[in-house]
């Protein structure tokens, strides 16, 4: 009887040491989350939390700052919780660190454009599910839309004409794996790269395209569907080439990103956004105003460089 008392006593501490040992993982493992956590809101807002694994104000401030800025909630509906749309923004944004140079607009110095801008997409480089034909009819719908705000011209440049080596921005798709912040990331770590003079998609994407103004040609509307979709899914996979390509030409153009997740310049992808905000208008003319009258000034300067000359 002694016997089975001692043994069922020293069963009970072993079960409740296992039970504390389990605690503490438990709590670590946490702790570790919320690090990570906290490490990746540190790019994402201007004042980010210190990184000591604990869930505190600052850390839910800035995770609201994020669910506001992504566009997930309304300004009351910011819970602060990480919820599988917060952790894919803060893990996916997409287009957090596309502008590979400052952008004019921050840097004050004008975009290299003459009045017409020549575009052109290396063919092969788009991915084989893809018709070149199509994506060149994304892309310039993409251009289309910052014609009227920037007061450019924009002209494709097809790859067998001669003048294809001259072009202004030269559009392709490439592996941008080393540019995603985590080697295993999933989609969308980084949808694009670009500068004055040139934008990369990442080809480890599956995009799709909107063929906004299009027939109704597919069981899905307009839309090009990726073939994926019969056996992988969930939106989460797939990409829209069209506001991707928006965002990336407003780059080109010199333009910076935006606090609004409205506007096509917002670093947070969303496949909706498929045309500009009146903000975005608004920055593209102010900044165009300005390098017309940069460029008046500079004629200025040179015209009085000219009369003082003996």
């Amino acid at each position: 009887m002694l016997r089975e008392c001692a043994a069922a006593g020293a069963g009970g501490a072993a079960a409740e040491l296992q039970a504390q040992a389990q605690v503490q993982a438990q709590a670590q493992a946490e702790a570790e989350a919320v690090a990570v956590l906290q490490m990746l809101l540190a790019d994402h807002v201007a004042d980010p939390p210190e990184v000591d694994g604990v869930f505190g104000p600052r850390t839910r401030a800035a995770v609201q700052a994020v669910q506001l800025a992504a566009g997930l909630v309304g300004v009351d509906e910011a819970d602060g919780i990480v919820g599988p749309r917060t952790r894919r923004a803060l893990v996916a944004s997409g287009l957090l660190y596309d502008a590979v140079e400052t952008p004019a607009e921050v840097a004050g110095t004008p975009p290299p454009y003459r009045a017409t801008v020549r575009w052109r997409l290396v063919g092969a480089s788009v991915p084989a599910y893809l018709e070149v034909s199509d994506v060149v009819g994304e892309l310039a719908a993409a251009f289309t839309a910052w014609a009227v705000p920037s007061g450019l011209t924009f002209v494709h440049v097809d790859e067998s004409a001669v003048a294809s080596a001259d072009a202004d921005i030269v559009i392709r798709f490439v592996d941008l794996s080393p540019a995603n912040n985590f080697v295993f990331d999933g989609p969308g770590g980084c949808l694009v790269r670009a500068r004055h003079d040139a934008i990369s998609f990442d080809e480890m994407e599956q995009w799709e395209l909107l063929r906004v103004g299009a027939p109704n040609t597919t069981p899905y509307g307009r839309a090009s569907r990726h073939p994926h979709r019969r056996f992988l899914k969930g939106e989460e996979h797939y990409f829209a080439l069209l506001p991707v390509a928006l965002h990336a030409i407003g780059h080109c153009l010199g333009l910076g990103h935006s606090d609004a997740s409205s506007d096509v310049m917002s670093p947070y992808y969303s496949r909706d956004r498929v045309a500009l905000s009146a903000a975005d208008v608004e920055r593209m003319q102010a900044l165009m105003s300005a390098v017309v009258s940069a460029e008046r000034q500079g004629e200025a300067a040179e015209a009085n460089e000219q009369e003082e000359a003996p």
